[in-house]
């Protein structure tokens, strides 16, 4: 699903003024990196680093784990194609609406799929699944699932592996990350993303946390230099320099609560309540599509429409939070929206 994912800004003959439609913490990624990156370049003279290693050590610090048990990958997604091709045929359990390549990489690797809403994931499975995919926080809804509730999960199901996407769990209010106890349950895997925190999705890079066994597995099915020499350039600054280059999540979690209670406002909005920088909106009149053009084509806005997540409707959008003038904007122009729908279906 290449083509129906947000921040596709190729696709459109308007210019994008603001992206709204892609859940990274800022458009920009910040001036130290690029700096940084910009002194670097020298190095695509050579091929990456096998298996990225030093970022995988500096990685296994940071989450108190052997580099064993780390793997880095071209993106988080890639991670997800990697686990399907391992469990190739098997039995998956998707907790949906979820990030599509969840369901396209099990799609191209044969699985036998099953489905479930997310808000249902402390009910008892139908049946044993040898993989279980979970989005936490999840995309596109923020819905946060307990740490406690996935690990009587992992307990309750032994032999089934569990695939905790992490990829939005900097920009979370109150996270707590199962990765924490990756030590206590072989059926874990925690994948997360360099790129939504740090604003760089065009250079795909992402990793999984897993027992060595796991990992070791997983390399078998990596495509060599996978993960290229800027990539792994810009991960090992990141995590030298995390706190440099934190963006200012506590001010843009602030905006999103604020975003949210202003189109909470409206009559013709249901608000999805999310504690990350994004969060649904679903329409009670219209639809998303005719939305999402007026948006791009009168003011440059450019926003997330669902209905391509399994389980949403034509009436979904998703928003990711600017800054406040543009979300101030963006409100408005919504609201505009709303009230020439209204008063067309008044005459």
């Amino acid at each position: 699903m290449i083509e129906g994912h947000g921040n596709n800004i190729y696709n459109t003959n308007n210019q994008v003024l603001t992206d709204f439609s892609s859940n990274v913490a800022t458009c920009q990624p910040h001036q130290l990196l690029l700096d940084h990156l910009g002194g670097r370049l020298k190095t695509i003279a050579n091929y990456p680093e096998p298996h990225a290693r030093q970022l995988c050590e500096k990685l296994a610090l940071k989450h108190g784990v052997n580099p064993s048990q780390v793997l880095v990958a071209n993106g988080s997604t890639e991670a997800f194609y990697l686990i399907a091709s391992a469990f190739r045929g098997k039995q998956s359990l998707v907790f949906t609406p979820s990030f599509a390549e969840y369901e396209d990489a099990c799609l191209m690797h044969r699985h036998y799929l099953s489905f479930s809403p997310v808000d249902q994931f402390s009910q008892p499975f139908n049946q044993v699944p040898d993989l279980v995919w979970l989005g936490n926080p999840n995309n596109p809804d923020g819905t946060v699932t307990p740490v406690n509730l996935i690990k009587e999960k992992l307990l309750e199901y032994p032999k089934t592996t569990f695939v905790i996407d992490e990829a939005y769990s900097g920009l979370c209010a109150d996270f707590e990350s199962i990765a924490e106890h990756l030590t206590d349950f072989k059926n874990l895997i925690v994948t997360n993303s360099l790129t939504k925190m740090f604003s760089i999705p065009g250079l795909r890079l992402g990793y999984l946390l897993a027992s060595e066994l796991v990992v070791e597995e997983l390399q078998q099915f990596i495509m060599p230099w996978s993960v290229n020499a800027l990539a792994i350039e810009a991960g090992k600054f990141i995590i030298d320099h995390e706190q440099e280059l934190m963006p200012d999540v506590p001010a843009i979690l602030k905006r999103s609560q604020e975003l949210q209670a202003m189109l909470g406002q409206s009559e013709l909005l249901d608000v999805v309540p999310s504690l990350c920088n994004y969060f649904l909106v679903k329409l009670k009149r219209g639809n998303a599509a005719s939305l999402k053009e007026y948006l791009l084509n009168e003011h440059g806005f450019l926003i997330r429409e669902a209905s391509n997540f399994r389980g949403l409707d034509d009436r979904y959008f998703r928003i990711a939070v600017q800054d406040e003038t543009a979300n101030f904007k963006l409100y408005k122009a919504i609201i505009h929206w709303l009230q020439r729908k209204n008063n067309e279906r008044v005459v």
